[in-house]
């Protein structure tokens, strides 16, 4: 477990470590990170992630992390209606409701760091709401990828074959079946790796880290299953 408190080397009060002033003499504890560079960040996820994360909250604009957000919800309000269709006989909502439940869901996972702060004690770290929001978002960014990427290639493959019974594009092309699967968990549990180490950071222990990470995935995608099947509207 990362210690979350660091004392100032100037009048040596314990504080949090992510303070960037020490509030008692206003000595700076470390330096200050403006914005988030994109480049640096996607590659120090994949090369130093813990170091990362860190400058993912130390930095005051909070650069890119709406757009990993969205593109993830994005991704997976797609595999809760994909697999509703072909397993949970859903059959298609208006344009109107899909958006709606596409924003609850979106409101659900901004919410989440609120709840994570109030239950997990990381907020005893002196961190902010933006920043573990902000730091979820780039733990989310590789299903943000597989939004970009991978979803354009599905619709390449099975074009309107994706939402469609007859034939269902689970019974035809099943080699690409095969390696979109096993691309979808790679790029999950990708995802739920960053979030342990992210919260490791925040200064969890471990396992609860881990605990933590797999939780928030089962939640959002829980909602979104809800939301898709049991949540209609009439417009």
């Amino acid at each position: 477990m990362i210690p979350n408190k660091t004392s100032c080397p100037n009048c040596g009060l314990e504080q949090s470590r992510f303070n960037s002033e020490c509030k008692k003499c206003g000595y700076f504890l470390r330096d200050k990170v403006a914005n988030i560079d994109l480049g640096s960040t996607l590659s120090g996820l994949v090369d130093e992630p813990g170091e990362t994360f860190d400058k993912i909250i130390y930095a005051e604009n909070k650069n890119f992390s709406s757009f990993f957000l969205i593109f993830a919800i994005i991704k997976l309000y797609f595999i809760a209606i994909f697999f509703s269709f072909h397993f949970f006989e859903y059959t298609g909502e208006k344009m109107l409701t899909g958006y709606i439940q596409f924003l609850l869901l979106l409101a659900f996972a901004l919410f989440l760091p609120f709840i994570l702060l109030k239950t997990t004690g990381i907020g005893g770290a002196g961190v902010r709401w933006r920043d573990v929001t902000a730091g979820l978002s780039y733990a989310l960014a590789p299903i943000a990828l597989s939004a970009a990427i991978l979803i354009f290639f599905e619709i390449i493959i099975y074009g309107e074959f994706l939402f469609s019974h007859s034939p269902s594009p689970l019974d035809f092309k099943q080699m690409f079946g095969v390696i979109f699967v096993i691309l979808e968990t790679a790029f999950i549990v990708w995802a739920i790796t960053l979030s342990s180490i992210l919260f490791y950071r925040l200064g969890s222990g471990k396992m609860f880290s881990l605990f933590i990470s797999v939780k928030i995935f089962l939640l959002l995608t829980a909602v979104a299953f809800l939301l898709v099947n049991f949540l209609s509207f009439d417009i």
